[in-house]
């Protein structure tokens, strides 16, 4: 399934992106309900993109769900993660370059339902959170993905936004694909 990157509205198999001003902290605190008031303090200024896509993968569910887990994977596979460091079944350490400046950040995992569903969020750091939605289509996995990045730039002295390409996506979503297929295809050939 070929991706197309548009601006707004949602649409099958398409890459969307949605800058939000005023209310971003709302539209990430809905994405991130386990902490209640964690988001309190984040200004109402804040430049937010939110990227959703969606790709069929040729692999069952739990092999899909497996790999989008294996988050020490995610800098061969996600352009903008220069690396990830796993702390304990539910916390990482990742490094992130967004615009010129690299970021660090602790995420936990808050949602999971192997084969079917993980959501995840930042805990301190830049505000990121996310979730993937599977679901098994006949011969193959539907990958539904939903992520909220802050687009502030420390350095960019004035607070002016970083635009997320959105063309990173969608490589990175066919890079995910790619890597997940290999492995199928790998542990068939055992």
């Amino acid at each position: 399934m070929a991706l197309v990157a548009h601006r707004g509205g949602e649409a099958e198999g398409a890459l969307s992106s949605t800058p939000l001003r005023r209310g971003a902290s709302s539209a990430y605190r809905r994405e991130t309900t386990h902490r209640e008031n964690a988001f309190d303090e984040i200004p109402r200024q804040i430049m937010a993109t939110v990227l959703t896509g969606q790709i069929d993968v040729a692999a069952p569910p739990g092999q899909v769900y497996e790999c989008w887990t294996d988050v020490a994977s995610f800098p061969d596979v996600l352009e903008m993660v220069q690396s990830v460091r796993v702390v304990d079944e539910v916390r990482s350490f990742w490094q992130v370059r967004i615009g010129r400046s690299v970021q660090d950040f602790y995420a936990d995992i808050v949602d999971a339902v192997p084969g079917r569903r993980v959501g995840w969020q930042s805990t301190d750091g830049i505000l990121h959170s996310g979730h993937v939605e599977i679901e098994e289509q006949g011969d193959s996995t539907h990958v539904t993905l939903r992520a909220v990045w802050d687009q502030q730039d420390p350095f960019a002295g004035i607070g002016l936004p970083v635009a997320i390409d959105q063309d990173i996506a969608q490589r990175d979503l066919q890079r995910f694909k790619r890597m997940v297929e290999a492995r199928a295809r790998s542990d068939i050939s055992r």
